[in-house]
């Protein structure tokens, strides 16, 4: 007869865990492998000059006054923009600058249709009013500067170094749509 030791039970040993370990490093390559394959679906060859993206600020109602100063614009487009409705056309701020070291220069930019007077660049940074250049509801667009004399910085977030004479050099700009009307594309 079996002692009372030996019918007790063996003890159980705990189940083996690297299945699920090996279901859970699976999951987290496959992840992996998405994360990256997405992540290089947005990195496409872009345009000859086109730079990556940078967010641009939008005028406060306060500031437009100071910021149609910087536009040039029909007395029409003007009144566009100081409206003081919600469904008004917005202008962005950008401010540019001579690159530290650089020559005298002018600059001019291009936001959607529109191609701002030239500006003197100088070692002072110089705050420029800007339409969107795309729907305001959008929130990107494509900003450039047509041949800058001298080597610029084009402050947005983060700042764009343009090369003299380097062409036209565009860069995507984005921008987070606050207050937008319902149905617009301003």
């Amino acid at each position: 007869m079996p002692s009372e030791s030996q019918t007790r039970a063996a003890p159980r040993s705990k189940p083996e865990r690297l299945p699920g370990l090996l279901r859970a490093a699976v999951i987290a390559a496959l992840a992996a492998f998405l994360v990256g394959f997405w992540a290089r679906q947005g990195s496409a060859p872009r345009p000859e000059g086109m730079a990556d993206g940078s967010r641009v600020a939008e005028v406060a109602p306060e500031e437009v006054p100071v910021a149609l100063g910087t536009v040039s614009a029909t007395p029409e487009q003007l009144a566009q923009f100081r409206a003081r409705d919600a469904c008004k056309r917005r202008l962005a701020w950008v401010t540019v600058r001579r690159a530290p070291g650089g020559a005298p220069g002018r600059i001019r930019l291009q936001s959607g249709s529109y191609i701002s007077p030239a500006f003197e660049l100088l070692d002072t940074p110089v705050r420029v009013a800007l339409p969107y250049p795309a729907p305001y509801a959008a929130g990107h667009g494509v900003i450039s500067v047509l041949g800058a004399e001298t080597e610029a910085v084009v402050a947005l977030t983060p700042p764009w170094h343009v090369p003299a004479q380097a062409g036209v050099q565009a860069r995507e700009v984005s921008w987070t749509p606050a207050g937008v009307c319902p149905g617009a594309a301003r």
